[in-house]
């Protein structure tokens, strides 16, 4: 396998920015949270189509500690994350950035999860 073959295509690298939270879906990529509030971000269902698949959530507005603004990542029932049924993790540090795969649709696991 060449280096090209795993490296994404521009076109597989889409952003979405959110200021209320959504359900993500195979093309997003890059989520810029502008949060209003405390919001959820949900995963999609843990399938062979996303093996390999990585999300990279990131606090945009600076906000998710100062204003207790946390983004919960959460992965829908009969999904887990990190080995936990139902399981989800939370950005709760002003700038954090957490990003997440899903491997072998046995589920999603956290690749690193940065507080500045």
């Amino acid at each position: 396998m060449s280096f090209f073959a795993i490296v994404p295509t521009l076109e597989n690298l889409y952003y979405k920015n959110t200021t209320n939270g959504l359900t993500l879906n195979e093309k997003d990529y890059i989520i810029g949270c502008n949060q209003l509030g405390p919001i959820t971000i949900t995963l999609p269902v843990s399938c062979s189509s996303c093996n390999g698949k990585i999300y990279i959530i990131k606090d945009e507005s600076g906000l998710a500690n100062t204003n207790s603004y946390a983004i919960t990542i959460q992965v829908p029932s009969g999904t887990s994350l990190d080995g936990i049924d139902n399981g989800s993790i939370s950005i709760e540090a002003d700038y954090g950035t957490i990003a997440i795969y899903n491997s072998s649709n046995t589920g999603w696991f956290t690749l690193y999860n940065y507080a500045p």
